[in-house]
This record gives C-alpha cells, sequence and structure tokens, in this order.
C-alpha cells in the first residue's frame, strides 16, 4: 500500500471564517441586518422575506442541513431551490464581508465567532504537506474529502498548486455537480461531498470593501437570483444524500466510490471538526467501515475529540479488527501524522 494519506473536513475544520450549528442562526441574523441596509426594491424586499422564513425554519431544526432532508423527504424541490440559492448568496457574503469601520458592528461579528474570511489553518496545512521544492510536490499522495461547501480548501490549494490561476479556471477544468471528485494532480484529489459554492464572480475570498460587496450583493438579488442562472449555480450545492439511491443499500454515486478508494488506500486517516450526524451516516459507512479502515491510523482532531472518538468507535469500527484511533483536541492547527515525512 502507498503511504497515502486521507482528511476528510466537517464545518468545525472551517470554524474561524465560516458558521458551525451552534452560531449559524445569530451569524445568518447579521447576514439579513446587512440586507435590510440594500437599496430598496420589491426583489429586495421578497429576497429579504424568504431569508427571513428561511431562518424562521431553521431556528426549530438542529441544523439546516436536517430543514433540507426534511424538504427533501416531503418532495418539496421548489423550496429547495429557492433555500439552496438563499444558502449561496449567504456564503459569499460570508466569505467577502470585510469588518466594517464601525466599532459596534465589527464587534458583533466577532462576537458571532468570525476571525477571518479564509481560516488560515488550511494554508498552514498545504504549506506543512508539501515538500521543499520550488514545483510544488506533496510528501505523500493526499486525499482531501470534505462535507463543507466552502472556499477555505479550493482557495488554499490554489494558492499552492495554481498560484497564477483563478478559482474560476480551476472549476472550469473541474466536474461539478453531482460528480464532486476533483483531480487536482498526480499526487492531490478532492471530493466536495455536499458541492461547493460557485458563482462565476468568485475569484478569490479575499475581504471587500463593505460599500463593493453592497453593490455586488444587489446586483446578485436585482439580477440573478430569481432568474435561471441562479439556479444553475446554486446547484452546485448538492447533499450527499441527495445522490443516495436506495437499492438493497447500494450507494452508486461515483464521487462516493472515489471515497472509498481514498479511504482504503490510505494509512493514515485525518478527520477534523467532524462530528457523523446521523443523517449522513448511511453515507459515512460507505466509506468508512470495516472493509476501508482495517489496521488504519485514525485520527480525529476537535475540541470535543475524546467524545467524537466513542462516537467513532461505536458506529463504524469492529471489534474483529484493529485500527488505531486517537483524538486530538488541539485546533490551533491541522495534524500531521509525523510518518507522512518518513
Amino acid at each position: 500500500m502507498e503511504n497515502q494519506i486521507t482528511y476528510i473536513f466537517g464545518a468545525g475544520a472551517s470554524s474561524q471564517s465560516m458558521p458551525l450549528n451552534a452560531n449559524f442562526v445569530e451569524r445568518f441574523e447579521l447576514f439579513i441586518f446587512f440586507i435590510r441596509d440594500l437599496e430598496s426594491s420589491k426583489k429586495k424586499e421578497l429576497f429579504l422575506s424568504q431569508c427571513e422564513e428561511f431562518l424562521k425554519s431553521v431556528r426549530s431544526h438542529l441544523s439546516f442541513d436536517t430543514f433540507f432532508k426534511k424538504l427533501f423527504h416531503n418532495d418539496n424541490d421548489m423550496q429547495i431551490k429557492t433555500y439552496k440559492k438563499i444558502i449561496l448568496v449567504y456564503f459569499i457574503f460570508e466569505h467577502f464581508i470585510k469588518f466594517p469601520n464601525n466599532i459596534e458592528a465589527s464587534k458583533m461579528i466577532s462576537a458571532a465567532g468570525k476571525k477571518f474570511n479564509i481560516d488560515p489553518r488550511y494554508d498552514a496545512l498545504i504549506a506543512g504537506l508539501l515538500k521543499p521544492l520550488k514545483q510544488p510536490v506533496f510528501f505523500n499522495k493526499v486525499n482531501f474529502i470534505t462535507w463543507n461547501y466552502d472556499l477555505n480548501l479550493m482557495t488554499a490549494l490554489r494558492n499552492f498548486l495554481f498560484p497564477n490561476g483563478s478559482l474560476q479556471a480551476i472549476f472550469r477544468n473541474m466536474t461539478l455537480g453531482h460528480n464532486k471528485g476533483f483531480s487536482l494532480s498526480d499526487d492531490s484529489k478532492l471530493i466536495h461531498l455536499n458541492g461547493i459554492i460557485y458563482h462565476p464572480n468568485i475569484d478569490g475570498a479575499d475581504q471587500i470593501d463593505y460599500e463593493r460587496l453592497r453593490t455586488f450583493l444587489g446586483e446578485v438579488i436585482e439580477k440573478e437570483f430569481f432568474g435561471d442562472s441562479m439556479n444553475a449555480h446554486a446547484n452546485h450545492i448538492s447533499f450527499a444524500w441527495e445522490t443516495y439511491e436506495n437499492d438493497k443499500t447500494k450507494i452508486q454515486a461515483e464521487f462516493l466510490q472515489q471515497a472509498m478508494g481514498y479511504v482504503h488506500n490510505s494509512m493514515n486517516i485525518v478527520i477534523i471538526g467532524y462530528s457523523f450526524p446521523l443523517y449522513n451516516r448511511l453515507i459515512d459507512l460507505f466509506y468508512l467501515n470495516e472493509a476501508t479502515l482495517l489496521n488504519k491510523n485514525i485520527y480525529i482532531q476537535d475540541p470535543d475529540a475524546d467524545n467524537l472518538v466513542i462516537t467513532f468507535r461505536e458506529g463504524f469500527m469492529s471489534k474483529r479488527y484493529y485500527s488505531h484511533c486517537q483524538p486530538i483536541k488541539e485546533i490551533r492547527s491541522f495534524y500531521v501524522p509525523k510518518d507522512v515525512f518518513i
């Protein structure tokens, strides 16, 4: 077996830039506050009303993923399309919002848990996994599996592997939508299990001026949100369970077959900021199971790592085989196993 390593990211891996379930409502309220400040129009008021209805529904669920799954089971495709578009606009806001000069507004954003537009731990991870060569080459073949829609991981990979390229150029050379497996280079692969934020005007995720963001999102709402183009962009957010085909528990999606192969071929599995929610369990069991985890080194990194290790052992590990599963509670940087460099 090659000395491959697979990273699996959950929401906690982007917690310095993007919301968690625990603070999603608070962060989305700041987004609504921002939208209210846009120039008044019928489309803006309709968009704002839809955002408020979405937030009202999310408040009564453990997460917006749970709410979307309920809509899925209720066969409510129209609401799913509308709310995916809202999620897309919201995450664009989260990636680009510049802390305002107003001290009170800045305090509100910081208090809601946001520290950066791009979580700097991703850049640090990619830098550490690359050999000290001008041409970027990883120490080992590395696979990235992420449940997140955000641009944190993609931006970090772009910064090192394609420093002169735009995100749009990378997207054009990748297959988006339901086949979410991206080949970045000979020694790096990426899967966005739930799809990815996509808009043709996104070329990075740096802070932009407050007024420019107001203008940009105002134009998105006025010219795109209620049209077909926005539907196409929002379709790149596609929950993994939307592609599940229940035929004697067979999952046929190609990107899940790829995820299974990545874990199976890796000696080290590092799981960061992921809580193994039940609504993802059948998907997780497809690539995290007795066949793929046999004799592997598994590292779970999270402030609540001790409890997550228990959850993982009970849900995914069989007593009939050996795998090492280690909790890592330090989260200032992403964990890299020492034998990656051997």
